[in-house]
């Protein structure tokens, strides 16, 4: 088994998205997007001082070599690491370039990716595995059992050493902390796999060029429409097409295979795809309106809430994990062996009619813009009104949070298809201190943000 080559994907991070860039709401942890990591292998142990530390699960050793971290950030870090490490198998230690750096940004929380291998046609490779399909390198370690890329690391990963929220310990975090366990969690697997070559590019759907070419990655085999045709399948989404980029941004976007289907009872699992492509966090994670409630079937969405802690990969993660060729074990096989069928409730994400979408220009409709607002300042037990005009169907949530994150009204605006509506937030009864509040109106994956002065 000779891999091709081998190199750095575009990593996916975390990134916070609140109400005004620093400051979080208690909701909301995304969107994330594509951060590139150098194509060289990470740190340089000659400039920067290291930690090697292997981790030896029951059915996995992964080695981090971590670059910067302090004592705390180090344990749980490691954590995570210690629970992958009881997931996936693998004889050959899984290497991961673990760096803290600071990214000179609050928003920021991480990034992680795998380096990746393909075969050629005439390798001799695993039951189920392709030739020009690029795979993670641990995978292929794996299944190989041998290091098929000598001296080359496995993942390379980036945490930002500049956020101040961050919670390292072993208990729940509070209502402000970003658990650093749980995104290290989801970092590791993407570095894994969990993380597709699809992209957008312009009014085109196409596939990332990798060293060069367009080839798909292993996680792009998973993917399918609505009738359960292939996201790759050519004859209906050439690449590069407006089809396919229609298909990308279209909400009917889903991830089957057979450990999945059967975790699911056959209902395909919908991947996050929005109106307007968002890079990094469209497509690559399960869709957040699916699994918004915090659980470990949420641990793949884009989104992070504040306070969330998950520790399990949750059993759709698992059987993806198992349908991109991994073996699993401990946590992992215990979920798909005796836990009920996850249930999926599709409800708007379910497909409507057949076929895939037409190769003909099909631009982003606005879902809503806010065509007043008003007054900014404001005393306690006052309004604020605003116009809203809709682009086309669409559920319209308003929220009101302060500086530091803290959630204090959520209500449903509109339910219904509107050309223009006027409504007002009654401040009453919300008993809100003087200072400054955040009003964000949402809707189909866009945010429009307002800033008003309470005083009493």
């Amino acid at each position: 088994m000779v891999p091709r080559l081998r190199l750095v994907l575009p990593a996916l991070a975390l990134l916070l998205g609140g109400p005004v860039l620093g400051q979080a709401p208690s909701e909301i942890a995304g969107p994330v997007y594509a951060h590139a990591l150098p194509d060289t292998p990470r740190p340089d142990a000659r400039t920067t001082p290291t930690v090697v530390v292997q981790s030896r699960g029951a059915a996995a050793t992964f080695e981090v070599i971590y670059t910067g971290f302090p004592a705390q950030a180090q344990a749980a870090f490691q954590r995570a690491v210690d629970l992958w490490a009881d997931f996936v198998v693998s004889a050959v230690p899984i290497r991961v370039n673990a760096e803290w750096v600071d990214f000179d940004s609050e928003t920021t929380l991480g990034a992680a990716g795998p380096f990746i291998a393909q075969f050629d046609e005439g390798d001799s490779r695993p039951a189920g595995f392709e030739a020009n399909v690029w795979y993670p390198i641990a995978l292929l370690n794996s299944r190989a059992g041998r290091d098929v890329a000598p001296g080359s690391p496995d993942i390379s990963a980036e945490f930002n050493a500049a956020f101040n929220r961050w919670h390292f310990g072993t208990g729940t975090p509070g209502p402000s902390q970003f658990d650093f366990t749980t995104v290290v969690l989801h970092e590791l697997a993407h570095g894994l796999g969990f993380i597709g070559g699809l992209t957008v590019e312009g009014n085109q759907g196409t596939l990332v060029s990798t060293s060069g070419n367009r080839d798909p990655f292993a996680f792009d085999l998973l993917a399918r429409d609505c009738d359960g045709n292939r996201a790759l399948d050519e004859a209906l989404y050439p690449r590069p097409s407006r089809a396919l980029r229609t298909l990308l941004t279209g909400q009917a976007l889903f991830l089957t295979g057979s450990t999945l289907d059967a975790t699911t009872a056959g209902v395909p699992a919908p991947l996050f795809a929005p109106t307007s492509w968002n890079p990094g966090s469209s497509y690559s994670h399960l869709n957040e309106s699916t699994f918004s409630e915090p659980s470990p079937q949420s641990l793949m969405t884009p989104f992070f809430v504040q306070g969330e802690r998950i520790l399990s990969p949750g059993a759709l993660t698992c059987a993806v994990m198992e349908d991109l060729g991994w073996e699993l074990a401990g946590e992992c096989l215990r979920l798909l062996s005796t836990q009920s069928p996850v249930v999926i409730d599709l409800g708007n994400d379910a497909c409507v009619g057949t076929g895939p979408p037409p190769p003909t220009p099909n631009p982003t409709i606005e879902v809503f813009r806010l065509d007043d607002f008003g007054p900014r300042l404001v005393r306690s037990g006052g309004r604020v009104d605003f116009t809203i005009s809709f682009g086309n169907a669409t559920i319209v949530d308003v929220r009101i949070y302060d500086t530091l994150g803290r959630l204090y009204l959520a209500r449903r605006f509109a339910e219904e298809p509107q050309t223009t509506s006027t409504g007002s937030l009654d401040l009453g009864g919300l008993s809100l201190p003087s200072g400054q509040y955040y009003v964000a109106f949402s809707a189909q994956d866009r945010q429009v943000v307002e800033k008003i002065s309470v005083i009493r």
